[in-house]
């Protein structure tokens, strides 16, 4: 019984060898059912490299993995952005027969008398309730060509007094729909006045209109709005005409 218990003891600890069938037999290569308490081992491979690499790899990043994923969690700042600003559909209106004058405006702006403290007769002012834009209007009558050079003069120097600020000031020159002339200022930049024209026959009338906002500092925030009304000013240029009666009454004054 001790020689049958130490047979089975012995081969429970020599090395195990692998036959093809891939399980384990005794030294004398024989299954030791003869041992009564005999458990067969588990088939266990060795690892391959490959696999130990791999196993070594989980165990390295995994605890960073883990930390980076419990630590505190960083903020992007996202870009400026601004408020959706829903505009409303063109529409226009012709201003009073008792102006020197014709054109049309938008018929989101109110028509008002200027009343600072320059104004003159015929002078008006379009204010825009939603947008707190205004566009004002100026009207010059040419007795000569000396008036009409200072009336020019005046419009660039209105223009250019915005130069410090302005990061581009653009001129263009054209012609309206109604064949008159036409001179356009364009600023960038955080300027009062982004746009501004005049419109002229160069002999009799001089009409000139200037867009403000409230805000020079909020040109990026407030462009939808500025390409709305400019699109308004090049309308109202293309439609200034000049009242008949008036052209009469001014060629009969010396």
């Amino acid at each position: 019984m001790t020689g049958l218990f130490n047979g089975c003891f012995i081969s429970l600890l020599k090395p195990p060898i692998l036959a093809q069938s891939d399980r384990l037999l005794s030294s004398d290569g024989q299954w030791p059912n003869s041992c009564p308490n005999y458990v067969e081992p588990l088939n266990f491979k060795p690892l391959r490299p490959q696999s130990f690499f791999t196993w070594l790899l989980a165990v390295v990043v995994a605890p960073v993995v883990v930390v980076a994923c419990t630590g505190e969690a960083t903020f992007t700042p996202k870009p400026k952005g601004y408020h959706r600003i829903d505009l409303p559909t063109a529409a226009y209106r012709r201003v009073p027969d008792s102006l020197p004058y014709t054109f049309e405006y938008s018929a989101h702006a109110q028509l008002l008398p200027d009343t600072s403290r320059m104004a003159e007769k015929y002078w008006l002012e379009l204010y825009y309730p939603t947008f707190t834009a205004n566009i004002d209007i100026s009207y010059k009558k040419i007795r000569n060509q000396a008036d009409f050079r200072d009336y020019v003069t005046d419009c660039y120097k209105l223009a250019q007094k915005h130069n410090i600020k302005a990061q581009a000031i653009e001129e263009i020159v054209s012609k309206t729909n109604q064949g008159y002339t036409s001179v356009v200022y364009q600023l960038e930049g955080d300027v009062p006045s982004v746009f501004q024209l005049y419109v002229t026959d160069s002999t009799q009338h001089f009409l000139r209109a200037s867009l403000y906002f409230p805000s020079a500092d909020l040109n990026d925030s407030l462009a939808p709005l500025i390409q709305f009304v400019k699109r308004d000013m090049i309308h109202l240029m293309n439609t200034v005409d000049w009242k008949k009666s008036n052209l009469a009454n001014l060629g009969t004054k010396k």
